[in-house]
C-alpha cells in the first residue's frame, strides 16, 4: 500500500503548505471544522496534543486569516486548562450544554468517525498576556450550524 492510495484528488487540491501552524490570530471568523485530531509531540517531551483543523468562512482578520484559507487551534494535555477548553470545544461543537459533555463525548470528538466535520462555528480570538508575560489567543467557540450536504450529481447540474 502506497502514501497516496487513501488521498483523493479534492485533498489534493485544497491542500495548503504552511511554514508553521497557521494557528487562531486574533480576531473574529466563522468557520468550518474540517477535522478534529489528537496526538503526541516529539520525543522527549511526548506532550499530548487536541487540533481543531477549520476552513475559514469569514474572516475579520484577512490578512492573516483569507477566506477558504485553513487555520488550526491547538491545546496541549500539559496546561491546566487544557480539559476545559476542550470541554468548552466539544460543547459547543456538538451544540450540547458544558455540564453534559463526558470524557467519552471528548474521546469521540477526536475518533475516525470525525463526528464535527462540517459542523459551523464563530470563533473569537482575543490575545492576553499569561502571568507569565507570554502572548496568548483566548478563544471562544460558539455553535453555528451545520453546513449543507450537496449531493455530487446536484453539483454536476449546477
Amino acid at each position: 500500500m502506497g502514501i497516496f492510495d487513501k488521498v483523493t484528488p479534492k485533498q489534493v487540491e485544497e491542500a495548503q503548505y504552511f511554514e508553521r501552524g497557521n494557528y487562531v490570530k486574533p480576531g473574529r471568523y466563522l468557520v468550518e471544522v474540517l477535522k478534529v485530531k489528537e496526538g503526541t509531540s516529539r520525543p522527549p517531551k511526548n506532550t499530548g496534543f487536541f487540533v481543531v483543523e477549520m476552513k475559514v468562512l469569514e474572516s475579520s482578520d484577512l490578512k492573516e486569516h483569507p477566506l477558504k484559507s485553513t487555520m488550526a487551534w491547538m491545546t496541549t494535555m500539559d496546561k491546566d486548562a487544557a480539559v476545559g477548553n476542550i470541554k468548552h470545544f466539544v460543547s459547543a461543537a456538538g451544540n450540547i450544554p458544558q455540564d453534559d459533555v463526558s470524557l467519552d463525548d471528548c474521546k469521540l470528538a477526536c475518533s475516525e468517525q470525525n463526528p464535527f466535520a462540517g459542523v459551523c462555528l464563530q470563533v473569537e480570538a482575543i490575545g492576553i498576556k499569561t502571568k507569565a508575560q507570554k502572548d496568548f489567543t483566548k478563544v471562544k467557540f460558539t455553535y453555528v450550524g451545520e453546513m449543507p450536504v450537496v449531493e455530487e450529481s446536484a453539483q454536476a447540474s449546477a
